[in-house]
């Protein structure tokens, strides 16, 4: 190694420099001394070298405070408010005006020689080993270090020398648009925290922009009640210089979050700061607002939120707080049009398609490994959109967007936010201390991390449910069918105790309403999945339908506990629709079969629970649950439609109208036909259940 490498180097805009190989491949580095893991693995010690001009990179010190960034002469510091009238503007922005006149800004106190900052929305991206470049970057790593190319032989990368960019007056205007959304201070309040168990981590950034937006000292005077476009332009000169400047995603979890917060503020950090407005506004009570207000209310807030995202695209390639956005913007919209409408499909493919494009899928197996702020944020995020994906498949049918086969991000340690933000050395020392060998918290509590852990390994078994459902090759063997089964019952097994769901815990003072919540959603998925296995067994001629019915009865039992304690679970009252919808009307269809041709006589002899009373008594609570369904809410059409039916059918059984007569009918028997081998046409013609209302629910909440 030369001597130029004694030290870690920083580039001009902030980022660790990376070695010569990894540079030329235009791959990630970890920036490891003497040699980078990327190039240990390949066996490439002598050639990973970090030659660099002295006069295009910044020395850092390593005994400084790890992560922390030695700020080059041309970026603004944190602490200097945004320009005022008769300062100068960002670097590199050309605004373009009406007519032919350009006004060409520049930095303040710039010094010679420093880069211009750049967008990069014409960077490549996470590149595989399938792709077109791995074969050529090959070649390339057998020559020389001398035969580089001339832009990075004197270590000025080719983004650096490109002219800044242009803010056109059509760019101007949505930014303008963008800033007159924004609310007043007063108006701009989000949730607390404990509303948000599974995003406390993204609500701790988001507060920190909040408080910095309207910081006097940063955009305060151009946020006020008096918007005038000069100072929103002046505003948006200085964001757009912002987005532009790379995101380092080396830094502690402070210095992370203040690349986007204060005189530091990105269109992504107002994007972000749109989808917590607009989720505030919902938990409104009613008495303040109706279904159609939720509905222009999300209008007008996709609209700043697409901008943000259009801008953020212009101006970057993107980064974890853009794939959050366009993550937060799926599930939102499914909320409005629907989870099988094609503008919530298309918003979810973008997100997909966002997270392979920044590579957060495949994150290369590092050993040891040391978890990092950022690090554990990526596989949050990823575990979360993984699990979103096939909680889309599940509902419409449709193929998944991503599979396990492509995914090397592992899920995320269990590990609490408040070890995430603190330091990288007290984060490393709670990973040693507070983890057991599988990755799992020894301390007990439930976090976001807890969470996505506990889906993500059940949402491994939903893929595999659904490649046999889906795919062309539909003839899984009976015995591969019981074999998910018992592969999704070990993992339930295994979970620990702070992710299992128990029923003491719904009357209990002692735990948050929101965990509880989320702890019955890992529960109520693992049921859906062994409602399908049970389904596809049927159709192979299994006799799976006493566990179905198992399995139905509980998940109709569980669906009613948020009804029943209906002011310990108030704050989450925005998902009952999707939670009655999407676990307990399938489930409500089977118990209706069931009393229509029972299929046991006494107690059932699996759940001893189970009665013809019992079974009576959970879709009464059913319908009651129906009927609290807003008779304003786009969906209250559908869901009298189904709470009909379930009438109709207690009718029956009540009255002894249309009654069954003689022994009971085993419910496999009484279930399939011929024509119907799964036994659900009842679903759709004896029963005539609409399940077009399941379109109308957030099947993302639980998600992200």
């Amino acid at each position: 190694m030369s001597s130029a490498n004694s030290s870690r180097l920083r580039r001009l805009n902030g980022r660790l420099q990376a070695c010569d190989p990894c540079r030329r491949r235009k791959v990630a580095c970890d920036h490891g001394q003497p040699v980078c893991q990327r190039c240990k693995r390949k066996q490439w010690d002598a050639r990973c070298t970090y030659t660099i001009s002295q006069r295009s990179a910044v020395p850092f010190n390593r005994h400084a405070s790890q992560g922390a960034v030695s700020q080059p002469p041309a970026q603004t510091s944190a602490q200097s408010p945004p320009p005022s009238e008769g300062q100068p503007r960002p670097s590199g922005v050309v605004v373009e005006g009406e007519g032919d006149h350009t006004i060409e800004a520049q930095t303040p106190a710039s010094t010679p020689g420093t880069s211009t900052l750049t967008p990069n929305w014409k960077a490549p991206g996470y590149l595989g080993y399938a792709s077109y470049t791995t074969v050529l970057d090959e070649a390339r790593e057998s020559l020389p270090t001398a035969s580089a190319d001339p832009a990075t032989r004197d270590g000025v990368e080719p983004e650096q020398a490109k002219p800044g960019p242009r803010i056109t007056e059509p760019v101007m205007s949505a930014c303008i648009a963008v800033l007159r959304r924004i609310p007043l201070a007063e108006d701009s309040t989000i949730l607390d925290k404990d509303y948000l168990v599974l995003f406390q981590w993204v609500h701790r950034i988001a507060q920190s922009i909040l408080e910095a937006l309207y910081d006097p000292k940063a955009f305060g005077m151009y946020v006020g009640k008096r918007r005038d476009d000069d100072g929103l332009r002046k505003m948006a000169q200085v964001i757009c210089a912002n987005t532009v400047k790379p995101v380092d995603d080396s830094l502690e979890a402070k210095e992370w979050v203040a690349q986007f917060t204060g005189n530091n503020i990105r269109w992504e950090s107002i994007g972000l700061l749109f989808t917590f407005w607009d989720t505030a506004r919902r938990q409104l009570p009613l008495q303040f607002h109706t279904p159609s207000d939720e509905d222009e209310n999300w209008s007008r807030t996709r609209d700043g939120l697409n901008r943000c995202l259009a801008l953020s695209n212009e101006f970057s390639r993107g980064n974890l707080l853009v794939l959050l956005m366009f993550h937060r913007r799926s599930r939102m919209e499914s909320m409005v049009s629907g989870d099988a409408s094609l503008r919530s499909w298309k918003y979810h493919a973008q997100t997909v398609a966002c997270l392979t494009f920044l590579g957060y899928h495949a994150e290369h197996n590092r050993e040891p490994y040391v978890p990092t702020f950022t690090s554990e944020l990526k596989r949050i995020l990823c575990a979360s959109i993984y699990g979103g994906d096939k909680t889309f498949a599940s509902f419409a049918g449709r193929p998944p967007l991503l599979s396990k086969t492509f995914m090397t991000t592992p899920l995320p340690l269990d590990l609490r936010e408040d070890y995430l933000f603190s330091n990288h050395s007290v984060l490393r020392e709670k990973a040693a201390t507070t983890l057991d060998e599988r990755g799992w918290s020894t301390e007990g509590h439930f976090t976001a991390a807890t969470a996505y852990r506990a889906r993500g390994m059940l949402k491994t078994i939903r893929e595999d449910i659904l490649t046999i459902a889906l795919g062309v090759e539909q003839n899984a063997s009976v015995d591969a069918l019981l074999n998910l089964g018992k592969r999704q019952a070990t993992i339930m097994a295994e979970l620990p105790r702070s992710a299992q769901h128990r029923p003491e815990d719904v009357t209990s003072s002692g735990t948050l309403s929101e965990v509880v919540f989320a702890r019955l959603l890992i529960k109520m998925d693992a049921l859906q999945s062994g409602f399908f296995l049970d389904r596809l067994l049927l159709k192979r001629g299994y006799d799976s339908s006493a566990h179905l019915l198992v399995t139905s009865f509980q998940l109709v039992s569980d669906t009613l506990i948020v009804w029943t304690n209906f002011e310990r679970f108030v704050s989450m009252k925005r998902d009952f629709e999707w939670i009655l919808m999407t676990y307990g009307a399938p489930a409500g269809g089977i118990l209706c079969k069931e009393l229509q041709k029972p299929s046991f006589a006494g107690r059932h002899p699996q759940d001893r629970r189970i009665t013809r009373s019992s079974i009576i008594q959970k879709l009464s609570l059913l319908v009651g649950f129906l009927e609290w369904v807003d008779p304003l809410a786009p969906n209250a059409e559908l869901c009298n439609d189904c709470k009909s039916v379930i009438q109709l059918v207690l009718d029956q059984a009540l009255n002894g109208v249309g009654g069954p007569a003689g022994p009971p009918v085993p419910l496999s028997s009484a279930m399939t036909t011929e024509s119907d081998p799964m036994g659900l046409e009842f679903l759709g013609k004896g029963l005539d259940f609409n399940f077009d209302l399941m379109d109308s629910f957030d099947w993302l909440t639980a998600e992200l």
